[in-house]
């Protein structure tokens, strides 16, 4: 029984080293901790369920009939964690192919196909909405918002934007470590720059976007603070949902609508694919066929005619029934 124990203790030990390894050289390589924890997460979850399962151990991590089995295991997962998943483990047998000449105990596997649901974005109401309660709230929040919305950067992004990088005169700001730890030059325009400029004016802070505590010097703000900020601004005007990454749709889905290339919107978004970006195409397709839907000409001259008939069936003695003039057919 203890020569059991060590083994398993061993093969465990085994294969975390390599799953360390892996991380390690991903991290060298310039990935972000928390992509880091998001490897780290979907093959920990991936070795705790083989070293549990009777037929497999931990190392089974690098054997394609292992992670078959521990995929299927994974049905009742959202498709959206399950493409993480896949993602990861495939990423991981890619550098294991390549550091170590193995086979690539993932390759087979296949991710979900993605939901057809469209993410969520402010409607044109609600973004109007948005931006006129702003008035209301303090410089730092009126700034926040307009710099998602004008830039569509990421939360990550927004938190550690430094004073140095943002140019108002000129109306643009450097991202310094952008996904993938690639740098761009971003523009914003003039409410964003004036919203910008008051709020930079409140505090002398290296960071751009600092807490408001009283009685010590403020602490640049993160991911969780700034997503607390939009929760709380979203529950005091009756927004369902006012996320970053919602506010970072909503300005792609903007700039589609407005006419703005996919080159351009994946230049400003930060996107490596123009793939990417063709969502937001999609999501401007739905706004765009509502307001046409509202504005078809044969819809409308259709709802004329059944409201003119309406009113001859009312007012069967109005002498203008049966004329094409009538202010009904004609729709003046």
């Amino acid at each position: 029984m203890a020569a059991e124990c060590t083994s398993s203790s061993l093969v465990r030990w085994l294969a975390d080293c390599l799953v360390e390894a892996y991380l390690d050289d991903r991290e060298n390589v310039g990935l972000k901790p928390k992509t880091l924890d998001w490897y780290r997460w979907h093959l920990g979850r991936a070795q705790k369920w083989l070293e549990d399962a009777p037929e497999w151990h931990a190392l089974d991590i690098l054997t394609p009939a292992a992670l078959q089995a521990y995929y299927r295991s994974t049905r009742n997962l959202a498709k959206t964690t399950r493409r993480h998943m896949v993602a990861a483990l495939q990423a991981f047998g890619a550098w294991l192919e390549k550091e170590h000449g193995l086979a690539n105990p993932a390759k087979r596997l296949k991710k979900p196909r993605p939901t057809k649901e469209l993410p969520k974005v402010l409607s044109p109401t609600e973004l109007l909405r948005l931006l006129a309660v702003l008035d209301d709230e303090s410089p730092r929040e009126r700034a926040l918002v307009l710099l998602f919305l004008d830039t569509g950067l990421r939360v990550s992004e927004v938190a550690s934007l430094k004073r140095a990088d943002v140019d108002v005169a000129a109306g643009q700001l450097t991202v310094r470590c952008g996904k993938g730890n690639k740098g761009r030059v971003v523009f914003f325009f003039v409410q964003c720059g004036n919203a910008l400029a008051e709020y930079l004016a409140t505090h002398d802070h290296e960071a751009v976007f600092v807490g408001e505590r009283r009685g010590r010097s403020p602490d640049p703000l993160t991911d969780n603070g700034i997503r607390q900020i939009l929760r709380r601004l979203a529950a005091r005007h009756g927004f369902t949902d006012l996320s970053p990454h919602t506010l970072r749709r909503t300005c792609g889905t903007e700039l589609a609508a407005n006419g703005v290339d996919l080159s351009t919107i994946a230049d400003q978004l930060g996107h490596e694919e123009v793939t990417t970006t063709r969502m937001y195409t999609r999501l401007a397709d739905v706004r765009r066929r509502e307001v046409l839907r509202r504005a078809s000409p044969v819809d409308q001259a259709a709802n004329r005619s059944r409201a003119f008939q309406m009113y001859w069936s009312f007012n069967p003695s109005d002498p203008h029934c049966g004329n094409s003039s009538h202010p009904f057919i004609s729709g003046q």
